[in-house]
């Protein structure tokens, strides 16, 4: 809080609240946030935490694992790095999803291969738990692992309105 002290009193006392404000909003954002690794060797399903219904998350798969003994690898979205995974796709609640994967890190675009290997997706929480797990048709062959990231997304409009509040708080009293 350096900036601090180009403030007046009272200012820098809004500015700290506002902090404060922003801190706590973060940290609850935070608390609803959790990674966790899906096995590339195993046909078992990982559970996430219950989603709050109506909530956007941001889902994030990231990493590779080997598909054959012969060490052929698979993203969340593309085996050998080629071509779109049919088979061998991270499924989301039993169901292939449309990973966005990006060239540049910055833009994500369906059916577009990540050299980074790190591809998003956007669901909505139903109030349960989402299975993820890695479809292939053997299992014996594969090892390692995808991470798997959900985070909640904030409402456009809670954002707004916290926008609003600061510069509430900051705005010259006459």
């Amino acid at each position: 809080m350096v900036f601090l002290f180009i403030f007046g009193e009272e200012r820098r006392l809004k500015m700290r609240a506002l902090i404060a404000v922003l801190c706590v909003l973060n940290a609850a954002c935070i608390a609803g946030a959790e990674t966790f690794f899906v096995s590339g060797a195993s046909g078992s399903p990982v559970y996430s935490q219950p989603l709050a219904a109506g909530t956007q998350y941001l889902i994030e798969a990231s990493g590779v694992y080997d598909y054959t003994y012969s060490g052929a690898q698979q993203d969340a979205a593309f085996y050998n790095f080629a071509s779109p995974a049919g088979c061998y796709n991270l499924l989301v609640g039993g169901q292939m999803v449309a990973w966005q994967g990006t060239t540049d890190g910055i833009i994500f675009a369906i059916d577009t291969y990540s050299p980074t290997h790190i591809y998003h997706y956007s669901l909505v929480g139903q109030g349960a738990s989402v299975p993820f797990v890695i479809y292939d048709t053997t299992y014996s062959d594969n090892s390692g692992q995808l991470q798997v990231s959900i985070t909640p997304v904030p409402e456009p409009l809670t954002l707004s309105l916290l926008a609003l509040g600061g510069l509430t708080l900051l705005r010259k009293r006459k």
